[in-house]
Parts: structure tokens; sequence; C-alpha cells
């Protein structure tokens, strides 16, 4: 016996009976089973959407059908047809009594188209009366007689300007008399009734008399006429365009951001006057000279930062300086800013133990809710507070919570940023560029609202342009604030 087949029997022998399974346990497994793959119950969830769209189909042939009858049913004209509106009835013309004087402007044909028409051999209509030509000179008396006549009525009435008299023959409007002006003229113009009778040739005798014809406006109204009609669809408004105007935001979060503030200020400065308080924005002014980050920004950037006051700070009055940059994005010439956030809120809390005044620099002293964070935002606000004392490093002072909701990934954000007593202890000197030109900005602003020289103010600018001579803000917070305090003009 080998080492195989003695393994064989061992493993043999211990081998145990497998007990018998229960009779029911087939049936016991079936009734396990979930009853997904029921049959009945997938073909009554046919037959319930076949019905639906049968439903469905119905109603579309009922509509269809509907339509069907209305087209046929209704008139073929189309229905994008003008319908002419009715005009009003003409009014009947006043009849003249037999008393009534009537004015008849009588158009005497010149010399030559005189000849013209005696030499033109036209066939006469059978039917026309010959009527016989009224002399010359009884028509010269009748129209010297009417132009007197409408000179006397010009002249009780003042004149009329533009009245248009000369009568219309074959529809042309003759001359248009301007009131005294015009009657002078007329009468200048208009000669003596012997003179017309000498000056007028005898007409020729021709069998008929033809209505004389009518000369064809001047070249100028001509002119004027298709002037008019080329400029008659002209708009004289011209177009605003949307890069035409300035769809900068004038406040974030409540706070002004107008840029034009500044300048409007500098210009009032420059001109030797100084500018009212009430159009001093303190706010704009803290936006103006704290600017944009240094590096580019990417998403929602907050910064916080403290320091003791640049003028009067007497160990206790601070300034807390929040910013908010936003990333920045090239827009195209005439296009829109996009929005990178949505229902942005900026909340602060402040600890009453360790601040003893909260003064909001500025004219918003409540913050709001932003529905939609544009890109390439920066906006800065300050705070000037009054510190209990003593002060722990650790101390909080004030909390900063920003929360937005993302256009990118749509979800919630949220910046926190906590202010500590130690935050304070730093010199304003040893503050960033940002800071010192923001609460620096701000003071000389509210120098501007009191009647303060702001002498303090200008002595720091200067510091602060001699630090950093290639800063061009810096430069012109100098240069304002000198001019203001009295110190000189604009260097």
């Amino acid at each position: 016996m080998n080492s195989k087949r003695k393994a064989d029997i061992q493993r043999k022998l211990s081998l145990t009976a497998v007990p018998r399974p229960p009779d029911d346990l087939l049936d016991r497994i079936k009734s396990d089973i979930p009853n997904y793959l029921s049959v009945e119950a997938e073909r009554a969830r046919f037959s319930r959407s076949i019905g639906f769209n049968l439903r469905i189909a119905a109603s579309i042939i009922v509509l269809i059908s509907i339509a069907a009858a209305l087209y046929v049913v209704t008139p073929t004209k189309s229905p994008n047809a003008v319908v002419a509106i009715q005009q009003r009835k003409p009014e009947p013309a006043p009849t003249a009594s037999a008393t009534d004087e009537v004015r008849l402007d009588i158009v005497q044909a010149a010399p030559a188209m005189q000849r013209q028409i005696a030499d033109a051999r036209i066939a006469p209509p059978a039917e026309v009366p010959r009527v016989e030509s009224e002399p010359p000179a009884r028509r010269a008396d009748v129209r010297a007689e009417e132009g007197r006549r409408r000179n006397e009525i010009a002249a009780v009435e003042g004149g009329v300007e533009g009245f248009v008299s000369g009568g219309v023959a074959g529809g042309t409007v003759g001359g248009v008399i301007g009131g005294n002006e015009s009657r002078d003229r007329e009468e200048a113009a208009a000669p003596a009734p012997q003179q017309l009778a000498e000056s007028t040739p005898a007409p020729v005798p021709t069998p008929y008399a033809y209505a004389p014809e009518v000369p064809p406006p001047p070249a100028t109204a001509a002119a004027e006429t298709r002037a008019m009609a080329k400029t008659a669809g002209v708009s004289l408004v011209p177009p605003v365009y949307a890069d035409d105007l300035n769809l900068a935001p004038k406040s974030v979060f409540g706070i002004s951001v107008d840029p034009s503030a500044f300048r409007k200020i500098r210009a009032t400065i420059e001109s030797g006057a100084r500018p009212s308080p009430s159009s001093v924005d303190v706010e704009a002014l803290v936006n103006y000279f704290a600017g944009a980050p240094a590096r580019r920004v990417r998403g929602v950037r907050m910064e916080a930062e403290a320091s003791p006051a640049p003028v009067g700070a007497n160990g206790h009055r601070a300034i807390l300086r929040l910013t908010i940059d936003t990333g920045v994005v090239d827009v195209p010439e005439g296009g829109s800013v996009p929005p990178i956030a949505k229902d942005a809120l900026l909340e602060i809390d402040f600890n009453r133990d360790a601040v003893e005044r909260i003064d909001p620099i500025g004219d918003s002293g409540t913050l709001v809710r932003e529905n939609a964070l544009l890109h390439n935002v920066s906006v800065t606000g300050l705070y000037a507070l009054d510190l209990r004392t003593p002060l722990k490093a650790k101390q909080r002072v004030a909390t900063i919570r920003l929360t937005y909701r993302s256009v990118e990934d749509g979800k919630k954000h949220t910046i926190v940023h906590e202010v500590r007593g130690s935050d304070f202890s730093k010199q304003w000197a040893s503050a960033s560029r940002r800071h010192r030109l923001a609460s620096l900005g701000a003071l000389w602003g509210e120098s501007l609202r009191s009647s303060s020289g702001g002498s303090d103010v200008a002595r720091r600018a200067e510091e602060l342009a001699s630090q950093a001579p290639n800063d061009e803000r810096a430069r012109e917070l100098k240069e304002v604030a000198v001019a203001s305090s009295g110190g000189g003009g604009t260097r």
C-alpha cells in the first residue's frame, strides 16, 4: 500500500454523512425569491402605457380634424393680408353764398408759350364751345386789384407766416408769402396795371382757347424734396451700444466702488476750489487707492489686515481692512463680465469684550447680499475701531465670514478670517502697501468732509510717496492731500 492509497482511505474514513434536506426546502426558496419577474404586473403596465399612447394619438387626430374643418370653413383670404382701415367720409364742402367774395388767381402764360400754343396744330374737341379771350388789360387789372386786396388783408391780420397764395394749377402750388416782409416784396415786384398792359403783347387769335401750361417747379424745390425723401427714415437720435456705456458695478456688498469719484475731486482741487462735503465719496476713494491685487487672482480671495491708525492712534485707535478679490478674466470688446459666484454674503462679528467702539468708514453701515458676484472685482471696506485695553494677543477681536455659491461647480463655499489682538501690535508703517494706501485715503476723504486742514494726512502721504517713488497711487494721494491741506498746488 503506497502513501497515495493510504491517504485516499483516510479521507474516505473521515467523511461524515450529509443530512438530507427537508422536503419543503424548494417551496421555501421559491417563496423567498422577490416577485420582480411577475408576468401579470408587466402585462398590466404595458397595457396602461399602450392605452395612454392611444389616448394621445386620438387627441392629436381630433385637433388635426378641427384644424382642417376650420381651414375649409374660413375664407381663403390670407391670414397675413392687410385689412384696409375704413377712412372717414369726406365732409361736403361748404357752399358759398352769392354775396361771398370769391378770390380767383389767374395764371397768365408767357408770350413765347402763347406763340407755341398758337403754332401747335391740335385738333380741338368737337363739343368744346368757343370761348372769347379776355383782353390782356382787363386781366392785368384783375390781378393788380387782387394783389392789393391780399396786401390789405395781410396788413390787418399782421401777416401769416407760410401762407400759400398763387393758387394751384395742375397740382402745382404757387409762391409763399411770409407776413409784412413778403407783402413788401410783392408790392415792389408787381408792376403797375398800365405797364403790364403795355408790355404784354396781344394774343394770337386762335379758334379755340386752351388752358395755359404751368412752368415746372424751381430746381431748388425739387432738390429739397429729394433731400427730405432721403432723410425721411433716418433717426435723429444716435444709436447707443453696450460698449459705449460704463457697465461696471458702482457698489459691491453695498460698498461704493465708483471709479470716477477720485477724478471728480481731483479736478475740483486742481481748479482751486474745495469739494463740497456731500460730494466726497469716502468709500470710493478707499477702493480707488486700494486698487487691484498685485498678482492675478483665481477664484475668490479674501484679505483681512489690521493696524493702528495712521494719524491720531493714541494707543487704542485702530483700522481694520477687509478686501475681496475675484478672478481676472479677459473680456472681449463690447462683451459683459461673467459672474464667478452667486448668493454671496459678507458678515463681520466683532467681540464687544475687545472692541469698545466700531465706526464703518463711509456711508454704508450695513453690508448687503450680492446675488451675482462678477469677475474682475476688488472691493475694500474699512472699520475704525476703539480697542479696549489691555488687549491680549490671542484674544479674538473680529470674525469675518464670506459665503458664496460657485458658478463653476455649484457648491457652497465659506472663507473665514479671525482677527486677534496680536494683529494690532505691528506699526502702520509695517503694514502692506494696499492697507496703507486705503487707510490713508480714507482719512484724507474724511478730512475733506470736515473743516480740518488735513496737514497730518498730507505729511503721512508725503512719507508714503517718498518710500515708493514709482507708486502712481501714492504720488496721486500725496499731490491731492498737499493741495487740499493748503500746502501748495500739485507738484
